[in-house]
């Protein structure tokens, strides 16, 4: 039998051949305009927005942030209340109560709320005979949502930052942040997260590398009006703009779609910065990707209404880009691997995808077992890291399928 009689066996039907002819190269296309296209295209607009002073339907964030950095510091500063939603944070609770009052913003506008998501451990004791001036919530059923929530009401600052007890302010981090809102335009803001552990492994070596991507891109939505998340450790939300995060879901990726519904900008403040602790073992990539991709899709099917076509066309050109089409390229990548593999007998094309499939494969799968000696080659471990990030990817996406929600979690 022939290497094209064997296609067709396989393929049931040569019908089946201009199927998937499609399919590889809308595939193919999607992918890439995720990873390159779109993020040229965003940057170009950013830069040429900055230059002639035109950012869209929103402004331009960052700009704007330059300007009022001086001038919001010659006025009255905001109040603001730093909420701290926590489960079993006894360790290190005091030291980062500690940190957020080291901060250089005037400590008469600062208040600290803690809100206990069912701990059980000591973390409400220590606080309460450390810090009597900090509220305490003890919340004793665990929904972060409702925890984080029942923290807000206890405060009527006009600014809320939400962070994590792992989290550290460098000390002028809350002043960047809460500068951005003497623009009266600005309902949230998010800053930069550094950490060590991006110099551990494979994980956290292509962690360091998609972050500088992320951040690349944030500051071009930002420049451009087009900003749709957060990081929920280093977050600030006007209080008018504020509305609680509906259970299942995370403030982090809903704060920034709730402004844009109500007509605020989202801003991203480089200048802002707070080190933070991620998981860069494989077992907590996995899980951490895992109940990401199960809030966000959650959070973009509830918020399908912000994404209109009609009255946000760029917005929702962008978003879509930027974090649909995320949830979609462990499938995507699935069908490009499947409809190559299946067109390659017949088609010099496919078959030079099959096997960059194959070499990205085998690369991935060398990463894996240099990771478990230790060692880090970063072609292999770029591969390997990237490969095991779809997968959480691609189960989150099952398990939102499903009807998995997320209510409450300990970071990792």
């Amino acid at each position: 039998m022939s290497g094209v009689e064997a296609s067709n066996a396989v393929l049931g039907s040569t019908a089946l051949i201009p199927v998937l002819e499609v399919v590889l190269v809308v595939a193919i296309a999607l992918v890439g305009w995720h990873y390159v296209g779109y993020p040229l295209t965003i940057g170009v607009l950013a830069r040429t927005a900055a230059r002639g002073g035109n950012t869209g339907n929103t402004g331009n964030a960052r700009n704007a942030g330059n300007a009022t950095h001086a001038s919001a510091r010659n006025g009255p500063r905001p109040s603001v209340a730093i909420v701290l939603t926590v489960y079993n944070e006894g360790d290190r609770i005091v030291d980062r109560i500690e940190n957020c009052y080291a901060s250089t913003y005037p400590s008469e506008e600062l208040r600290i709320v803690v809100a206990s998501d069912g701990s059980t451990d000591d973390t409400v004791d220590r606080v309460a005979a450390a810090f009597p001036d900090v509220t305490v919530v003890d919340c004793a059923v665990r929904n972060k949502a409702r925890t984080r929530h029942r923290g807000v009401e206890t405060t009527d600052a006009e600014v809320v930052v939400f962070t994590d007890a792992e989290t550290r302010f460098h000390p002028d981090c809350l002043e960047r942040l809460i500068d951005r809102f003497a623009d009266p335009t600005v309902g949230v803001v998010s800053g930069s997260l550094v950490s060590n552990d991006f110099e551990e492994g494979s994980i956290g070596t292509t962690m360091g590398w998609y972050w500088r991507w992320e951040y690349f891109l944030r500051a071009s939505q930002s420049d451009f009006g087009l900003l749709p998340k957060l990081s929920g450790a280093l977050m600030a939300v006007r209080r008018s703009c504020y509305a609680p995060a509906a259970e299942g879901i995370d403030l982090d990726q809903t704060a920034g779609l709730d402004a844009v519904r109500e007509g605020y900008r989202v801003v991203y403040e480089p200048a802002a910065v707070a080190t933070e602790r991620f998981a860069t073992t494989p077992s907590g990539e996995l899980v951490t990707r895992r109940r990401l991709t199960i809030q966000s899709c959650t959070t973009l099917w509830r918020y399908r209404d912000v994404c209109s076509p009609r009255r946000r066309p760029l917005f929702t050109a962008s978003t879509v880009s930027y974090w649909h089409l995320r949830y979609a390229i462990p499938w995507l990548l699935l069908a490009i691997a499947v409809s190559s593999v299946s067109l390659a007998p017949t088609h010099a094309a496919a078959f030079g995808i099959a096997l960059l499939v194959g070499a990205a494969s085998g690369c991935a799968l060398v990463g894996a077992v240099l990771d478990r000696l230790g060692i880090t080659l970063v072609p292999f471990s770029i591969a390997f890291a990237f490969a095991w990030a779809n997968a959480g990817l691609f189960l989150g996406t099952l398990e939102f399928l499903a009807g998995r929600r997320v209510n409450s979690y300990k970071p990792i």
